[in-house]
């Protein structure tokens, strides 16, 4: 199950671009991107803006947005001198004992796997998973004339027309 880690790094290195067509596809998309990057801005910058709430704005953001990822890095700094540089992955218990309401899960995995129905039920302080059946299909039948359909066939009622503002003043 564990991969070696040449295998990791393959994987996860850049896939190149298959040919030209791709490559000329890729070429387009880029251009035809920033053609409508600079269009878009070219239509805002040319447009009359309060100059005022503008420059507050960018002035705030300017010093807003750095502080905040300044302070973001010094948050992760911190845990990396009192913890040390990560070595792996967190050990995790996989074992599905519990759900998040803290009640006590039952189940056969293995055999709610192959299910092609599974049932959850809860009972008092458990959930109790099962496999089930294919439930069959139920014939629904209509019993009554939608109420939009009936209200287009019918004749407009006097009420009906002074709700819709149509009456007389």
């Amino acid at each position: 199950m564990n991969e070696s880690a040449p295998a990791v790094e393959a994987r996860q290195g850049p896939t190149p671009l298959r040919g030209w067509p791709q490559r000329l596809l890729h070429l387009a998309a880029l251009v035809v991107g920033w053609g409508l990057f600079f269009w878009a801005w070219h239509d805002v910058l040319g447009k009359h803006w309060e100059t005022e709430y503008l420059a507050w704005l960018v002035s705030g953001s300017l010093v807003v947005l750095p502080a905040l990822t300044a302070a973001w890095i010094l948050h992760n700094v911190g845990i990396n001198r009192r913890k040390g540089p990560r070595k792996g992955m967190r050990d995790v218990d996989e074992s599905y004992r519990s759900d998040w309401n803290g009640r006590e899960v039952l189940a056969d995995f293995a055999a709610l796997a192959r299910a092609p129905v599974v049932v959850i039920d809860v009972e008092g302080k458990r959930k109790v998973y099962r496999a089930g059946s294919v439930v069959p299909a139920v014939r629904w039948t209509v019993t009554q004339t939608p109420r939009l359909h009936a209200a287009a066939s019918a004749a407009p009622s006097e009420g009906a027309t002074e709700a819709a503002g149509g009456g007389a003043e």
